[in-house]
């Protein structure tokens, strides 16, 4: 595959008269063999000297070769840039949904060339000491296939408006395919914006001093040397890129709406003044005559004039008419720098306004307006550098757009904790296909099952990619929101906004970690690995659920880690009877064991319900002894009431009444996880029973009233069930179900008086 593709590459270079290229070699990580350059021969040279041995780490990184490609074109972004990508587009989880986007953002055109073939083909080497020709073998043993992965590199495509070329097996005609597909999306894409390119005037000095230079070594050796002129510019890549100059005497670009904030500073005055020429009439321009045609103000030749015009309307509140005059002034302006200068700045105050008229009642094209004023501004100062005011324009309309838009998205996206809990419900559901794909790989009698999958393992890699991207979306705006925390004094937080920002860090934790484990997840799930599919697309699931711990009460995080401890005790006690085959243990609430509930993944189970259990109790020992430090220290004499005292007081006393409940829970789960570890099931099943006691006492300690009256309720009525009960069988040993039934009646009684001093103190509090 290398040599065919460094083959077409040398092809290509033959329809790239006039641009620069780049090239860059990659396997598991990406290297820059030969940066931008017009030089057609070194490229060639460079070319021949690519080969297995130009990245030494094994793989295919594609993320890798993207983001060296952004890199390699700088901050070039009047000139087309394009990203030709030779590959089998075969992916080892390097997130390339995200290098793809951040090229789309850059404008840079990815055009993938898919090679290779789908059905899969082995890869095989050759022994340095025997000469024979050996498989590439998996860790199970297997031969490694490789094939070429279509949708990927569609989708690689279509982030960035390029397009997929699929070669297969097949033979690439390149010159159709640049002349059909590549330079009609590369080339000459031109909006209304333009700015002016000086046109260079060296070439004739440049020709004679080149005559005269040939002309004395012909006089001096009496023979002559030929000279090679180059050419323009190409771009960057995997096997490469391009980069198009543009023709024209204005090179304008398409700039998509980004983000922005409007600035308080005046509009800046634009000058009155105007030389006596400029001020005659002249001939009407077409787009004068046109209109004129179509019933709108006459567009003059003069640019001083069209600006002039242009702020009068601004000032008058006629902003199209001013956008219109004033982007006339600024494309008409040819060496008036005054004039272009002035018109993109009033341009972007302009947008300011406009988006100050949509806010109340079409906030998104506001937005979108903001992001065109940074547009304008950004404009304003690359034409003056040294100048103040369009950089603090800038600024501030970039801030203002980013506030909006945060604002916008947390309106149609809702809070951060209910973004995660429908991550935590996606992923839920895709671990639920995984497990049922791996039992129905399971049950199936062909060798090859998993081949025979393989679009249902695929599709599934493709929802976790997904999930990925919106995962990866929360762990930014959950930054953006604790830097706006941190960046205030320790004396201008409230209390409220340090608990916030502590809980924003450790949310922003394991939502990495879960991340991580997602990224695993796919990959296993791309290369048809259904149980290591699961496992990790669980670990995923038990490390977003602790991030979404961090932003909950007390009582929700037990409700929470009992709910998973339950489930962990079910599925081990089934583990431990099917392995040393006691069906005869099995009840009606024992669960059917599942393919997917292996000794590790129990395992891994266990260890996150304990280490949840020991994260809340260390924070319920942290609470404790600051409350206890407090106490300690001398009080304020004139110190004035806090009406939230009492139910500090109360919730701190419920935190002390469940910590050794937490404590005990925390040393079973310790126990039951260690026998997991060593595989020994039934002797975990007890330890665990005991810590889910434990947790349900701790989460008593925290019900409210209504909470309290509903437990006291049910289980009495439990206990009168069994003493009404007119079952024979029941009836007969009631005597044996005595001792438990008082100990059941005891335990309401302890939670009966709780709840009288729960009354006293809301009695007390109104």
């Amino acid at each position: 595959r290398l040599v065919r593709a460094k083959a077409e590459v040398r092809d290509l270079l033959e329809y790239l008269g006039g641009d620069h290229v780049g090239l860059i070699a990659f396997a598991g990580k990406a290297t820059v063999v030969c940066p931008l350059t017009p030089d057609f021969s070194f490229f060639r040279l460079v070319l021949d000297g690519v080969g297995p041995h130009s990245v030494t780490r094994g793989g295919t990184n594609l993320a890798a070769a993207i983001d060296q490609a952004v890199t390699g074109f700088g901050d070039a972004g009047d000139i087309s840039r394009a990203v030709v990508l030779i590959t089998d587009g075969e992916d080892h989880d390097s997130f390339i949904a995200d290098a793809a986007e951040r090229a789309a953002e850059r404008g840079i055109r990815i055009f993938p060339i898919g090679l290779g073939s789908e059905e899969g083909t082995e890869i095989l080497f050759t022994d340095p000491r025997t000469g024979a020709r050996n498989r590439v073998l998996d860790a199970d043993g297997k031969p490694v296939v490789t094939r070429i992965d279509p949708a990927t590199l569609q989708s690689i495509a279509e982030t960035t408006g390029g397009a997929f070329i699929p070669v297969g097996t097949g033979i690439l005609d390149l010159d159709s395919v640049y002349k059909q597909v590549i330079a009609p999306l590369t080339r000459g894409q031109l909006d209304g914006r333009g700015r002016a390119v000086r046109k260079e005037g060296f070439q004739w000095a440049l020709l004679v001093a080149l005559i005269s230079l040939v002309a004395a070594v012909s006089l001096t050796s009496g023979r002559t040397r030929s000279t090679a002129s180059g050419g323009a510019a190409w771009a960057i890549v995997v096997l490469f890129a391009t980069l198009f100059l543009p023709t024209s005497s204005f090179a304008q670009t398409t700039t998509a709406p980004r983000g922005a904030k409007s600035s308080e500073s005046p509009t800046e005055s634009p000058t009155e003044q105007q030389n006596e020429n400029d001020a005659a009439n002249g001939e009407s321009s077409g787009e004068a005559d046109g209109a004129e045609e179509s019933g709108l103000d006459p567009l003059p030749d003069d640019a001083r004039l069209a600006y002039n015009e242009g702020l009068t309307r601004f000032h008058a509140g006629a902003l199209d008419g001013a956008e219109r005059f004033l982007m006339h002034a600024r494309k008409s302006a040819d060496d008036d720098g005054v004039v272009r200068y002035r018109s993109s700045y009033n341009l972007g105050w302009l947008y300011v306004k406009r988006h100050d008229a949509l806010l109340a009642e079409k906030p998104e094209d506001a937005l979108a307006a903001l992001y065109d004023a940074a547009d304008w501004f950004r404009d304003a100062v690359r034409l003056r550098p040294d100048e103040e005011d369009p950089r603090h324009n800038l600024e501030a309309v970039t801030l203002k757009a980013l506030a909006l838009e945060d604002s916008l998205r947390k309106k149609e996206e809702g809070t951060l904790a209910e973004r995660l809990d429908e991550l935590i419900d996606r992923q839920r559901t895709v671990a639920g296909d995984v497990r049922a794909l791996v039992e129905r790989v399971a049950a199936s009698d062909d060798p090859d099952a998993e081949e025979s999958f393989r679009g249902e393992f695929r599709a599934l890699a493709l929802d976790e990619r997904k999930l990925l991207g919106d995962a990866g979306a929360l762990v930014d705006d959950a930054s953006r929101e604790r830097e706006a925390i941190e960046a205030k004094s320790e004396e201008e937080r409230t209390p409220e906004e340090s608990i916030r920002s502590a809980q924003l860090e450790a949310l922003m934790h394991y939502l990495h970690r879960g991340n991580e484990r997602l990224g695993q997840a796919r990959r296993q799930l791309k290369q048809k690995r259904g149980e290591r599919g699961n496992r990790r697309a669980t670990a995923t699931l038990r490390e977003w659920k602790r991030a979404r711990d961090q932003l909950r009460n007390p009582v929700e995080v037990l409700a929470a880690i009992l709910r998973d401890a339950t489930e962990a005790h079910q599925y081990t006690l089934a583990y431990g009877i099917d392995r040393q085959g006691l069906g005869g243990l099995a009840n009606e609430d024992t669960p059917q064991l599942p393919t997917w509930a292996t000794g590790e993944f129990l395992a891994e189970q266990q260890e996150d319900v304990f280490s949840r259990t020991e994260e809340l109790t260390t924070r319920f020992r942290a609470g404790v002894a600051q409350a206890d430090a407090q106490e300690e220290a001398p009080a304020t004499p004139d110190a004035a009431v806090d009406p939230n005292d009492a139910a500090n007081d109360r919730f701190l006393e419920q935190v002390r009444e469940a910590l050794p409940f937490l404590e005990t829970a925390t040393e079973a789960e310790r126990t039951a996880m260690t026998r997991l570890q060593e595989d020994k099931p039934l002797e975990a099943a007890p330890a665990q029973r005991d810590g889910l006691v434990a947790l349900t006492e701790a989460r008593e300690r925290f019900l409210d009233v209504r909470g309290l009256i509903e437990l006291i309720y049910g289980n009495e009525n439990r206990i009168a069930s069994v003493l009404q009960s007119q079952e024979e069988a029941v009836r007969a040993q009631i005597a044996e179900y005595l001792p438990t039934l008082e100990e059941a009646a005891g335990r309401d009684l302890e939670r009966a008086e709780r709840l009288d001093a729960l009354l006293t103190a809301e009695l007390e509090a109104l």
